[in-house]
């Protein structure tokens, strides 16, 4: 009797020792499942921002003026990329507490990281005093700067498989002559030079523009310069972006430009006038696409056609991998039986890869000044071309056979603050091609008046 009295409690014990954590688990989960702004959470904690919010709209259902989930949900749709619907959820927040000096430093910081001034300007010209006095005035120093004249300079080297050296040295300067418009110059100077000894300068002038009213529903860009080689070209280029979609626009724009890409440009001005149409998602800060098409026209009349398109997914909050595709033909062949001359020709060459993309740091610390933000991007692929076996001559054009090659590519950069008011950005990168290989590097510095 004894004996299986003590058996019974035995296992009454195990169950309760094992059940309760399980018990205690589903209570939980339970919880979260009833309470929508705790499931908000944990689905934020995760990185599902879209469901997040949406998991909020549950809780504003019942309770509409709740203004602390509004701004939870503005936060939330903003780093999901949808940036009309967070600024929709900024304003119903600020509307039911328009005192909340941090609600309205949030509010102004979002509105000047995606370039909405106008409204920034508004937003900041109430000062709620109190606690939020402080944030107010940091983002009216955020925006100032926003809004501030600046300049750079900068150098960049590259060496390439043709072979070339390329140098260069540029000055820009710029300013906003309204919130919605951007004005800006830049002067450059690139040496170049080559294995037979052959060396040229180059130099450069150009004015650019850019107006995104509608609070960036729309935008128009456009530049145009002169440049001085053997002869004097002009160059330029303009585009019209509307958005279409959270995070997403369409594009199309044309280019006049010189091509610079072979040895036998050196001493050969070759001009080209593009074309090029995309659905474009690259600034979004998750799910990352473009589509596009681009057509180039060379001087000659020869015709150089591409298609792209690539897509980035996060599957970790600084990690996202994804994959590449592209297609690219000419009308007719460059290849001289040695090399590409005066520029490069593809025949036929498709290449498929994977890609990933690794962001560290950034963000702002304490002080009020960024940290330090590094980037590295990096692709492998397997491309497939027609290449050029035998050179034209007697009448006879130039043959083609199938070739398989590796494109890939590394890259790494770094932004680190100097002071509040400057800032130095490195770039490292080496890709490969069917044509091109070529190490490259960068360094610039960027200064803002105030």
């Amino acid at each position: 009797m004894i004996r299986a009295c003590r058996s019974a409690l035995c296992r009454v014990g195990v169950i309760c020792t094992l059940g309760l954590p399980v018990l205690l688990a589903h209570a939980r989960v339970s919880a979260q499942q009833t309470d929508p702004v705790a499931e908000a959470r944990r689905l934020r904690d995760i990185g599902e921002f879209t469901q997040a919010a949406h998991a909020l709209d549950r809780h504003l259902a019942a309770h509409p003026d709740d203004a602390g989930v509004h701004w939870m949900r503005a936060q939330l749709l903003y780093w999901a990329g949808n940036q009309d619907k967070a600024a929709a959820a900024y304003e119903r927040a600020l509307t039911l507490k328009p005192n909340d000096g941090a609600l309205r430093t949030d509010y102004a910081q979002f509105l000047i990281a995606t370039r909405r001034l106008t409204r920034a300007q508004q937003v900041l010209r109430q000062d709620p005093g109190g606690a939020g006095a402080d944030g107010v005035i940091a983002a009216r120093e955020s925006l100032a700067r926003a809004l501030s004249p600046w300049g750079s300079v900068g150098q960049a080297i590259s060496s390439d498989n043709q072979p070339l050296r390329t140098g260069g040295t540029h000055v820009e300067a710029g300013f906003h002559p309204a919130p919605s418009t951007t004005l800006q110059a830049r002067v450059t100077g690139i040496g170049r030079s080559d294995t037979r000894g052959t060396q040229r300068f180059t130099s450069s002038a150009r004015l650019a523009g850019r107006w995104a009213p509608g609070e960036h529903r729309m935008s128009i860009s456009a530049d145009a310069g002169v440049e001085a080689r053997e002869r004097t070209v002009f160059v330029g280029a303009g585009s019209v972006a509307a958005r279409v979609a959270p995070g997403a626009v369409v594009r199309a724009g044309v280019e006049r430009r010189v091509d610079d890409g072979t040895v036998a440009s050196i001493d050969t001005v070759v001009m080209v006038n593009a074309a090029e149409a995309a659905f474009d998602r690259s600034a979004a800060v998750r799910f990352a696409t473009v589509v596009a098409a681009r057509t180039e026209r060379y001087e000659d009349g020869t015709d150089v056609r591409t298609m792209y398109a690539w897509m980035l997914v996060p599957v970790a909050r600084s990690l996202r991998l994804g994959a590449s595709g592209s297609w690219q033909d000419a009308d007719e062949s460059r290849w001289n039986g040695q090399v590409y001359a005066p520029y490069y020709t593809p025949e036929n060459v498709r290449t498929s890869s994977l890609l990933g993309e690794l962001r560290v740091g950034g963000g702002v610390a304490k002080d009020g000044i960024a940290s330090v933000a590094m980037q590295i991007n990096g692709s492998y692929g397997i491309g497939r071309e027609d290449a050029p076996v035998s050179a034209p001559g007697n009448g006879r054009p130039v043959t083609f056979a199938p070739r398989t090659f590796s494109p890939w590519s590394l890259a790494a950069s770094a932004n680190m603050p100097i002071g509040r008011r400057s800032s130095l950005a490195l770039r490292a990168e080496h890709r490969e091609s069917a044509f091109y290989n070529v190490n490259s590097a960068t360094l610039s510095i960027l200064w803002f008046a105030r």
